[in-house]
């Protein structure tokens, strides 16, 4: 692919900048003194960090060169609002509050409440203010290579920082008023931005939902699917052509994967579990007559046999005992989407609730959590979406099926992964060994 920068059309950014050239009127001597001084690209970017009131507008390019996608993000005192249709993000002052805003079938919602929030602007996300020693005094074109900068620009621009090591170029320039900035990726991804409405700038559909609006808050339903998930008591049921090949328990204290006889037979898999052990002791037999009291601290494998769960205690998988964290295991009740279910829609036709969503970040995170992203990007698949499917919530045999989208070649597929049996998805002889160790260590 060849990289170039895309000059975008040169906007006089500093409207004040103009009073004098008006036809007609007087400038007072203090509109004048307000006036800033902008003398190079450093001044314009000092400007921009401490004044929040311009609008960014963002376009994506095609391997032609041609603009595929372009959104804007709006900076104001009361709201940041990013309208990126699959990964737009933005808070508001809501009253006296701070809330999430994110755009959802192409209009801004107003999300959930940030608790602890006093200040829109308090660090949570990067601003011109966190460019890095790049820019010095009286350039006007510059190439970013500090780290602190890079990641200021993939913000921009929605990038994950994943993408770091993929950057080929990332400048920004200043010319005749216009801030202008542009990036391209070895992954083919090239954009530009470029500063307007310094000053004036406005979102009338955001400033009319947060006017009289209220901080999202869940209905019995989307409050039902978060309960079910969070209690971390359920199992996946695991297919492969159709065929089921075997069951994921996911409990609070322990994980276990079991697959089928025919399975194992066939592939030379094996069952395999995590158990939470957390500064407990288990006695080991030295020899006949000595047994030692061992502590132990950490998620450590565990296989089942003949009803017997043996543990193999010799090093822990990872030193933290909650098998449920992020960093030890994918429990589907560590997803993104969780936090921010105001940005689906849901639907109930009487036999199942669907939840929707545009937003195409759910579905990467939801990649990731099961560990199937790279598998999908080494192979020249993009995840692509992401709902859920949910049957008989309140009857006996709930189901909540993730329907995972992705592209290939230009078509969509699908994968899907089935939740069952919430609340009761234990094994019973990891429940019992748990008991005998919570009485072993009793004070």
């Amino acid at each position: 692919m060849n990289y170039k920068k895309h000059f975008l059309p040169l906007l006089v950014m500093v409207p004040a900048l103009l009073a004098s050239c008006g036809s007609g009127g007087n400038t007072t001597s203090s509109a004048t003194s307000a006036q800033p001084v902008i003398n190079d690209l450093k001044d314009m970017v000092d400007y921009l960090a401490k004044n929040h009131n311009f609008t960014l507008d963002i376009e994506i390019y095609g391997e032609d060169g041609s603009t595929i996608e372009e959104y804007s993000r709006y900076y104001t005192n009361e709201y940041v609002y990013d309208e990126n249709a699959a990964l737009g993000w933005g808070y508001a002052k809501v009253g006296n509050k701070y809330a999430e805003l994110a755009p959802v079938e192409d209009a801004p919602r107003i999300g959930y409440e940030v608790v602890g929030k006093t200040a829109l602007y308090d660090g949570s996300f990067l601003t011109f203010s966190d460019f890095g020693s790049d820019l010095v005094s009286g350039s006007n074109d510059i190439a970013l290579t500090t780290k602190k900068s890079r990641l200021l620009f993939l913000n921009i621009f929605d990038l994950s920082a994943d993408v770091f090591t993929s950057i080929v170029y990332s400048s920004i320039t200043y010319n005749n008023g216009v801030l202008y900035g542009s990036i391209g990726t070895t992954t083919n991804y090239e954009a530009s931005f470029y500063v307007r409405e310094v000053g004036t700038t406005s979102n009338p559909e955001v400033e009319a939902i947060i006017k009289d609006g209220k901080p999202y808050e869940n209905d019995i339903i989307e409050n039902q699917v978060y309960d079910m998930f969070m209690e971390n008591n359920y199992q996946r049921n695991c297919y492969e052509d159709g065929v089921y090949i075997g069951a994921e328990h996911f409990l609070p204290r322990y994980f276990y994967g079991e697959y089928t006889d025919e399975y194992k037979a066939a592939t030379g898999a094996y069952s395999y579990g995590l158990i939470g052990l957390n500064n407990v002791k288990l006695s080991t037999t030295i020899k006949e007559g000595l047994v030692k009291d061992t502590t132990y601290n950490g998620s450590y494998y565990f296989s089942i046999h003949n009803f017997a769960v043996n543990i193999v205690t010799t090093n822990p998988y990872n030193v933290n005992p909650d098998v449920t964290s992020r960093d030890v295991y994918n429990y589907p009740s560590n997803m993104i989407l969780w936090n921010k279910l105001y940005a689906f829609d849901h639907y109930d036709d009487g036999e199942q609730v669907e939840f929707v969503t545009p937003r195409v970040d759910f579905a990467v995170d939801f990649a990731k959590n099961f560990q199937v992203y790279n598998t999908l990007i080494e192979n020249g698949c993009t995840p692509s979406s992401l709902k859920l499917i949910c049957k008989d919530l309140d009857g006996a045999n709930t189901t909540v099926s993730f329907i995972l989208g992705y592209t290939f070649k230009g078509s969509e597929y699908y994968a899907e992964y089935e939740f069952s049996n919430f609340g009761t998805a234990d094994k019973i002889e990891v429940t019992a060994t748990l008991d005998k160790i919570d009485k072993y260590n009793v004070n």
